[in-house]
């Protein structure tokens, strides 16, 4: 049988590609308008590589400013090749398994405070509904929790509308794109996630607000972001026939 934990951490390890719909300079700043409306999880002083307008090198940037879904403003340390239509989003670092580990496990990331990269987190112990011998599917994972967080300052200063553009849209668009992968995935039925409802979660320091506003924080550190939850079927392995 296909392992869930497998199929996550490889799709985890996907990189976005952001399509360029125009670009504009200024010296090196340069802003890219996406073409398909979408720019992923970039966020404020994430690290950028494109080809440099030097042939065989490369320019290394840092964004400065993202508008959600519609363009990019990113400064580079050389001038860049402007005919390139598109570049790699770095993808983020898996973890799972239960709370109390996984919180060592993501301390050990080794995230700083300017720009650290976001971390994919698929909570245990789950579900799993197992199916009929006539099913195309061994077994539904059911009503699966999945984080995608992403560190910021710790002074907790930050404020309400940055918090938003800066960590929980550019979460919530990664769980989106997360979903598309899946749905490509051949080891998933796709016709499931499809036709079944998920729910995405908007988590600040990944906790719950309980009386008073007061908030009980999931992990020691300021991670937040979002929590998708879905249930997904996985299919049988073709490749374990019988004896």
């Amino acid at each position: 049988m296909y392992d869930l934990i497998d199929i996550f951490k490889d799709i985890s390890e996907i990189d976005a590609v952001f399509k360029i719909g125009s670009i504009s300079e200024n010296g090196t700043i340069y802003n890219f308008t996406s073409c398909d409306n979408k720019t992923y999880w970039l966020k404020p002083c994430m690290t950028i590589e494109v080809p440099a307008l030097a042939v065989g090198e490369t320019a290394t940037g840092k964004v400065d400013f993202v508008e959600n879904n519609k363009s990019v403003q990113i400064t580079f340390d050389v001038e860049i090749d402007t005919t390139i239509k598109e570049f790699l989003i770095p993808h983020g670092s898996f973890v799972h398994g239960t709370l109390p580990m996984a919180e060592i496990e993501i301390n050990s990331l080794g995230f700083d405070n300017d720009c650290p990269m976001p971390v994919l987190y698929f909570q245990e112990i789950y579900t799993e509904i197992l199916q009929t011998l006539d099913s195309s599917n061994d077994f539904i994972g059911d009503n699966l929790r999945l984080y995608f967080l992403d560190d910021y300052q710790q002074d907790n200063n930050m404020m309400t509308e940055d918090h938003y553009s800066d960590i929980i849209n550019p979460m919530k668009n990664y769980a989106l794109f997360f979903k598309e992968q899946l749905k490509k995935d051949l080891r998933i039925d796709r016709e499931y996630i499809e036709e079944n409802t998920q729910r995405i979660i908007k988590r600040v320091k990944a906790g719950e607000y309980v009386r008073g506003g007061n908030i009980v924080s999931t992990f020691g550190r300021n991670l937040s972001g979002v929590e998708f939850n879905l249930s997904i079927a996985v299919k049988k392995d073709p490749t374990c026939g019988g004896c």
